[in-house]
């Protein structure tokens, strides 16, 4: 009987292990996919950012605004505009323009700001243009990731 009862502790022991073996490792598995799911949902962030910015580019590029701006500013006043672009699916990003007002004299500059949300993640990119009054050529002056205030996002 004594050798019966020494094998079932072994067993239980052993089972015991196992088991812990294997929740621990659940548990690094769920961890580890978490921080992942993180990471990909930050480079979306940022690549939903990096969309808006392209198209405000492209908007003012092909789109003609005039010295007062386009008509639909979403602030009272002129020279800003806003729009929502959906560039990848779970994400969303939220781009404000805004330019100098009033008459041109050399060049006007625009300002591009996107933020690019993906998951509860967010990411802002700022960037920078001249365009020249007179010729049109358009200049890129600068593009930065800035830290993303409350009141960004959308």
């Amino acid at each position: 009987m004594k050798r019966g009862t020494a094998s079932l502790g072994v067993v239980l022991l052993l089972t015991s292990i196992i088991v812990a073996v294997g929740l621990v490792g659940a548990l690094l598995t769920s961890v580890l996919s978490t921080g992942i799911l993180g990471a990909r949902a930050g480079a979306q962030a940022f690549a939903a950012a990096q969309s808006g910015v392209d198209d405000g580019f492209g908007r003012i590029l092909h789109d003609g605004y005039t010295d007062d701006g386009p008509a639909d500013a979403c602030s009272p006043e002129l020279g800003k505009y806003c729009y929502d672009l959906f560039p990848l699916s779970g994400a969303q990003t939220a781009v404000v323009m805004a330019w100098q007002t009033g008459v041109c004299a050399k060049a006007r500059a625009y300002t591009v700001t996107a933020v690019g949300t993906s998951f509860g993640k967010h990411r802002k990119l700022v960037a920078t243009v001249e365009v020249d009054c007179v010729t049109h050529l358009t200049k890129f002056t600068g593009l930065s990731e800035e830290p993303v205030q409350a009141s960004d996002v959308p």
